[in-house]
């Protein structure tokens, strides 16, 4: 959902530099990485999971762009989690109006369909109960049941998309960068609110790339930890999924994205010479 408007608070550029930070970078999706069972920021035993969410900004679509939310749960200790707890803020009463107004708008379309297959079930239920209750024709009753399913599935499609609209209701950030964390709060009938924000101190121990991957490589993501002990933990665990550039794998996509630019060229120049000698 996109909304004109610029968020409450500027947030800062995202800091992609790994000073502090210990990066491993781990094939596959988000959910393919195994965490040591250890507090991803104080290293202690880790014995409940806080999901960690970041928007990322993604070319290729008509209107040029757009964002998505991606989540991993990660491992922490009781007492980083109440601190986590304690640095949350609740979303902004003007932002959370916003939002919701957003989706007000975006829903209009569906909300008329919706009333006149309500409506139209109020006036063709009676005569459905009414056929079968005095022992009808079966050919009456089974057109009648016919066109009061057709409406109540078409209801059903028209809640449905509303509903779904709503699931992920995002303030985009204004400025500065294209990947920021988020945090989630729910709204009502089941929306969610998707709120740029600052990290909290326990939040910015762990943070996650969105998929790095070029043509013909793997989906992979970068993990980067401040906590240097979990971060060899970590490694040693996907020891077997981290990405090597000069695994046979990655070389082999390397040369098909040089022979794909080759042939793309020679294409070209074809089409060009064609021209040239008509």
């Amino acid at each position: 959902m996109r909304l004109p408007e610029p968020p409450a608070a500027e947030l800062r550029p995202p800091d992609d530099s790994d000073e502090g930070f210990v990066a491993v970078e781990v094939v596959g999706p988000l959910s393919r990485a195994r965490f040591p069972a250890l507090c991803v920021r104080c290293g202690a035993a880790a014995d409940r999971t806080l999901r960690l969410t970041r928007l990322f900004w993604r070319t290729g679509s008509d209107d040029g762009g757009s964002y998505v939310a991606a989540s991993l749960d990660a491992p922490f200790c009781r007492e980083c989690v109440r601190a986590h707890g304690r640095e949350l803020r609740p979303v902004p009463p003007e932002v959370r109006r916003r939002l919701l107004r957003s989706w007000a708008v975006q829903s209009l379309p569906f909300v008329v369909p919706l009333g006149v297959c309500l409506w139209l079930l109020a006036m063709l239920g009676p005569e459905l109960l009414e056929a079968a209750a005095r022992g009808g024709d079966p050919l009456e009753v089974g057109i009648w049941g016919a066109v009061c399913g057709f409406f109540g599935l078409m209801a059903l499609a028209f809640a449905a998309t509303i509903h779904s609209r709503g699931r992920m209701l995002i303030l985009e950030p204004a400025g500065a960068g294209r990947e920021y964390p988020v945090q989630i709060h729910r709204g009502p009938l089941g929306s969610r609110l998707f709120v740029p924000a600052e990290p909290t101190s326990v939040a910015a121990a762990l943070d996650f790339s969105d998929d790095r991957s070029r043509p013909f490589d793997p989906e992979r993501h970068r993990f980067r930890f401040r906590n240097h002990e979990v971060a060899a933990r970590f490694e040693e665990l996907n020891a077997h999924l981290q990405w090597d550039p000069a695994s046979p794998r990655a070389r082999l996509a390397g040369m098909l994205r040089m022979a794909l630019v080759g042939a793309a060229v020679l294409a070209g120049l074809y089409l060009l010479l064609e021209d040239l000698l008509r």
